[in-house]
């Protein structure tokens, strides 16, 4: 069959955690050294560019290393830094619009470091990243200690007024979903990464219901495939619903392409997007910068 082309915008991974995604294994970060940090995170934005990742999220325990890899390749890249390590963290590194502040549980801080943080993001136009609704006993706690559902529990504290994602939502409900819309909040969706850790998926239609934007991210699945990120998702939403749907495609198409660069896919039969989900979706031959530069070709290292 005769092999086709199809040039797309560069691809988004909005969650990246770049040890599973350098290595493909977890170990311990607290005893890398800063070269093994930097080597583990340019490996990881080389391994998300020859993906056709052009806009990068990296999760990094040490933001200026990861800020000074980001700089050495032509993507648009933010570093994700646990907001545990403010202290570690000079406030000039967190001007500018390449750092998203992330809290991996909402319920580890206390309501006057949560109020803290709220004032500091504002203060510093810093977006932030919580893991929310990621299993049902967090959502249950959260009801339970505050009285109120996650989403709510994020509004009181004024969190939703500003960029604002949103790790997660596995267990969230469509009020939830409603208010985070209302907001402007965005969704980053982890379907393999659910699969390995036994999370539920999330019905894209109640997104779509809820006009809520998503993208997606490999978090700590050691492969980074956004095609199949999307392809999982989408499985995942025929599965949990009996009657035919119809999902908005070039929605879902828009979820995984960002606004940077070139992506050229070699295929056999190409009918994106689907027709792309269903085969091993390919072969990535070149990735061009949005200056228009190559940064991957096929067969070549870069």
């Amino acid at each position: 069959m005769q092999q086709q082309t199809k040039i797309l915008k560069g691809l988004k991974n909005c969650y990246c955690d770049f040890v599973r995604s350098a290595l493909g294994k977890d170990c311990d970060q607290l005893s890398l050294s800063d070269e093994q940090i930097r080597d583990l995170c340019r490996k990881a934005i080389q391994k998300n560019v020859q993906s056709g990742v052009l806009s990068l999220f990296l999760k990094s325990p040490n933001l200026t290393i990861a800020k000074s890899v980001l700089s050495e390749f032509s993507v648009d890249g933010k570093v994700i830094i646990s907001a545990d390590k403010l202290q570690e963290v000079r406030t000039q590194d967190l001007l500018g619009d390449n750092v998203i502040l992330e809290v991996s549980s909402l319920l580890d801080m206390s309501e006057v470091a949560l109020s803290n943080l709220s004032d500091l993001s504002a203060k510093m136009k810093v977006p932030l990243l919580f893991h929310l609704g990621r299993t049902l006993e967090e959502v249950g706690l959260i009801s339970v200690r505050y009285h109120q559902s996650p989403s709510r529990f994020l509004e009181e504290f004024g969190f939703l007024d500003r960029e604002c994602y949103i790790l997660g939502g596995n267990y969230l409900d469509k009020d939830d979903f409603s208010l985070l819309s209302s907001y402007g909040a965005k969704v980053i969706l982890t379907p393999k990464s659910d699969s390995l850790c036994g999370r539920e998926f999330v019905n894209l239609l109640t997104l779509e219901n809820a006009d809520i934007d998503y993208c997606f991210g490999s978090d700590i699945y050691p492969i980074v495939n956004i095609f199949h990120e999307a392809l999982l998702a989408y499985e995942g939403t025929a599965n949990l619903l009996v009657n035919n749907f119809t999902l908005d495609l070039k929605r879902l198409e828009k979820s995984l392409q960002s606004d940077f660069g070139q992506v050229e896919i070699e295929d056999d039969d190409i009918d994106f997007p689907l027709g792309l989900f269903e085969t091993e979706w390919g072969q990535i031959v070149r990735v061009m910068s949005k200056d228009n530069k190559l940064i991957y070709q096929k067969g070549e290292k870069k």
